[in-house]
């Protein structure tokens, strides 16, 4: 009986040494407990089962599921910045914008010194048509062109859309959300002055014309990921030369050509890749130079299978175009939230950083 007990005894240590090894072996889980996980392990989300594990400011027994003890402050302040910043600060739930490139756990792009992230919804090009602008485009032309642009980016299942801008109000690009951007219209002077006054870069060293009519903000060349500058004044002419519908579409197309760079890609075949794969006519035709386009459509040279500006925005000659403006976009449905932002935070801004010379537009 007593060689029995004592047998018993030592299965019974056993069981508890392999429960506290795996305390969540009866859910069917190992050793490694995934917890919150969206990121398919690129990111820590998830701990170990060391019996003590530190959560915050708080130390976890992983094996009575109880609250050892809290970290006091002092101590936080010893531990490494870095480290402190991902314990302490972690989200226990994810941003509806969940970028290929960041944690499902970033609050405000990782920067909150610039950003505020209330909701995390965003999406949204806003259109601003200059003064300018009105000699080539009427009110009801900046609202079709808005429509043309949607109707490309909803034809390759995407959630970006752009909105126009019509308050009374000057435009200040300080309101958006952290993956807003936006598209200034009118003459090639107005708008880079436009840029110049609000610290936009798309705009820089822009001449427009019929073969440039599109200038954007890269930040694989640039410091910015917002701003596409757009000429008024030759959009006609572009589309003529390009066989598009109309000038509204060949506007709308250069939008969402635009938010391409504003993505951190160049043209097609441009040394500039997206995660390594290059741009070509058959996965991105929609961010094929301005003068490529010309080439093929006005004087036939190239793929025969481009005979249009609309040719370039077929969804089947642009599967890298999703996946390149999700990274920069997010996959959320568009909310306008510009002039909540704008009340809710007031000035001088919300979203980008100004420096001491930033103005509105006016």
């Amino acid at each position: 009986m007593k060689m029995r007990n004592i047998y018993l005894f030592i299965v019974l240590l056993l069981t508890l040494a392999v429960n506290a090894q795996k305390p969540f072996e009866k859910l069917g889980l190992d050793n490694e407990v995934e917890l919150l996980t969206l990121s398919d392990g690129r990111y820590v989300e998830h701990f170990t089962n060391d019996t003590l594990r530190q959560i915050g400011s708080v130390m976890f027994n992983m094996v009575t599921n109880k609250v050892e003890y809290f970290i006091a402050d002092e101590e936080l302040e010893k531990m490494n910045v870095a480290n402190r910043n991902r314990e302490v600060s972690r989200f226990l739930s994810t941003d509806p914008v969940m970028q290929s490139h960041q944690s499902p756990y970033l609050y405000a792009a990782n920067n909150p010194i610039i950003y505020i992230d209330k909701d995390g919804e965003d999406n949204v090009i806003y259109l601003v048509a200059l003064p300018s602008s009105k000699s080539n485009f009427s009110k009801e032309d900046v609202n079709t062109i808005a429509k043309e642009a949607n109707k490309i980016y909803e034809s390759m299942g995407l959630n970006t859309r752009v909105v126009v801008y019509e308050s009374n109000d000057p435009f200040n690009p300080a309101h958006l959300d952290p993956t807003d951007s936006y598209a200034i219209l009118g003459s090639v002077n107005d708008v880079s002055s436009t840029f110049d006054k609000i610290g936009g870069d798309a705009a820089k060293d822009w001449e427009g014309g019929v073969t440039h009519p599109e200038n954007s903000s890269n930040p694989t060349i640039g410091n910015q990921n917002k701003g596409i500058a757009l000429d008024s004044d030759a959009m006609s002419d572009f589309a003529f030369q390009t066989g598009a519908d109309s000038k509204e579409y060949a506007a709308g197309f250069l939008i969402a050509h635009g938010s391409g760079h504003n993505a951190g890609v160049g043209h097609t075949y441009h040394p500039i890749k997206f995660q390594g794969i290059e741009l070509e006519l058959q996965n991105a035709a929609i961010m094929t130079r301005g003068q490529g386009i010309y080439n093929m459509t006005r004087l036939g040279l190239g793929d025969e299978k481009f005979n249009s500006l609309m040719d370039f925005a077929n969804p089947c000659e642009n599967t890298l175009f999703k996946p390149i403006i999700e990274s920069r976009f997010g996959t959320n449905l568009a909310k306008d939230n510009y002039m909540y932002n704008k009340t809710e935070y007031g000035e001088p801004g919300y979203g980008v950083l100004k420096n001491e010379n930033s103005e509105t537009v006016d």
